[in-house]
C-alpha cells in the first residue's frame, strides 16, 4: 500500500512523502516541516469559528485569544455604551452607523483569523498550493456575503431598536457645553430674547419659560420688531432631542437654562441671538409698579372667586365699575 500522507518543507515549501527523512528538493531535515496540516483546511475551520484553525495547527493559546479577545472587547464596548449616557444617546440616534461599525469590526477580526490560520506557524501567505489559495478565496467570499447579510438584517433591527429606545435617549441628561453668545457689531440688528419664567417666589416644580419673545432692533433704520414663539412649539433642543420650546430652560436649571434657550431659538429661527432678559412673576409685578401700575377699566362689576395668587393659592377678586 502506497503512503499518501505528506509533509511540507518549511524551507522550500516542497511536499514530501511521510516516510522521507529529508526534503527531496533542498535536503532540509524533516524537523523543518511546516506544522499544522493543510493551510486551506485551517482557513476553513477559522472561517467557521475564529481561532478554530489555530487550534487545528496546535496553536491552542493563539486560537483561544482569537476568539475571546474580540468577544471581550465587544462586551466591554457594549457596557460603556450602556453606562455612559452620551454614548447611549449616540448609539440610539445613530443605530445604523453603530451596526455598520460593529459588523465591520467583527468581519475584520474574522478575516484576520482566517489569514493567520492560512499563514500557519511561519506567518507567510506565499508558497502554498493553488488549491489552498482557491479555498482561501472561497472562504473570504463566503464571509463577505455572510456579513453583508448580517449587516442588512442587523441594520433593520437597529433602526427598530432606535425607535423603541428614542424616548429613553431623550430622557438622559446631556453634557452639552455652553457657547458664548455672538458679538454684536453695533450696526447690525440686535436680537434680544425676552423670557418669562413660571417662577413665583420659590423654586417652581417646572420652571418653564412660557413666554418666549424675540425682540429685534435695527439701529440704522431705528425700527424694532417682536416675534412671539408659542410655548408649545416643537423644537430641537441641543443635547436633549425634540421637545416644547418652553421646556428648554428647565432641562439644565437656572445656571445654564438661559443659554440653552438662546441656542434653541437660534437653531429654530436660523438667526443669531445676542442677549436675553429673564423675568419671573415677582419681577414683572415690580416692573409694572415702577411705571405707576396699570389702570383696569371694567364696564360692569367683575368678581372671580378663584383668582390665582403668587403662592399657588386662590383668592376672591372683586372689581367695581
Amino acid at each position: 500500500m502506497i503512503e499518501r500522507r505528506l509533509w511540507t518543507c518549511g524551507r522550500c515549501r516542497t511536499d514530501n512523502l511521510a516516510r522521507s527523512a529529508s526534503c527531496r528538493r533542498c535536503g532540509a531535515p524533516r524537523s523543518s516541516a511546516v506544522a499544522g496540516g493543510s493551510p486551506g483546511f485551517a482557513a476553513i475551520l477559522s472561517g467557521l469559528l475564529p481561532g478554530l484553525g489555530q487550534v487545528y495547527q496546535d496553536r491552542v493559546l493563539r486560537g483561544v485569544l482569537m476568539l475571546l479577545v474580540p468577544a471581550f472587547a465587544l462586551t466591554l464596548a457594549g457596557a460603556f455604551i450602556f453606562i455612559a449616557d452620551p454614548l447611549t444617546r449616540f448609539a440610539v440616534r445613530n443605530a445604523s452607523l453603530v451596526a455598520l461599525v460593529v459588523v465591520g469590526g467583527i468581519f475584520a477580526v474574522h478575516i484576520v483569523s482566517v489569514a493567520d490560520a492560512f499563514a500557519g506557524r511561519l506567518g507567510e501567505l506565499r508558497g502554498r498550493h493553488v488549491i489552498d489559495y482557491l479555498v482561501l478565496a472561497a472562504v473570504t467570499v463566503a464571509l463577505i456575503f455572510f456579513y453583508g447579510a448580517v449587516y442588512r438584517g442587523g441594520s433593520a433591527w437597529a433602526d427598530l431598536a432606535a425607535k423603541v429606545f428614542e424616548p429613553v435617549a431623550r430622557a438622559l441628561p446631556a453634557t452639552v457645553e455652553e457657547s458664548p453668545p455672538p458679538q454684536w457689531s453695533g450696526s447690525d440688528r440686535l436680537n434680544v430674547l425676552l423670557l418669562g419664567i413660571d417662577r413665583r417666589g420659590r423654586v417652581s416644580e417646572t420652571q418653564n419659560t412660557d413666554t418666549v419673545i424675540l425682540l429685534s432692533l435695527d439701529p440704522l433704520n431705528r425700527t424694532a420688531a417682536m416675534l412671539s414663539i408659542p410655548r408649545d412649539t416643537l423644537v430641537t433642543i441641543p443635547g436633549h432631542g425634540q421637545d416644547k420650546v418652553n421646556s428648554a430652560y428647565s432641562k439644565v436649571g437656572a445656571e445654564r437654562g438661559p443659554d440653552l434657550v438662546r441656542r434653541t431659538v437660534e437653531d429654530f429661527l436660523g438667526i443669531p441671538v445676542h442677549s436675553y432678559a429673564l423675568i419671573d412673576f415677582d419681577a414683572f409685578t415690580r416692573t409694572v409698579d415702577a411705571f405707576g401700575g396699570v389702570l383696569v377699566d371694567v364696564k360692569r362689576p367683575l368678581r372671580d372667586e378663584e383668582y390665582p395668587t403668587a403662592d399657588f393659592g386662590i383668592e376672591r377678586l372683586h372689581l367695581l365699575v
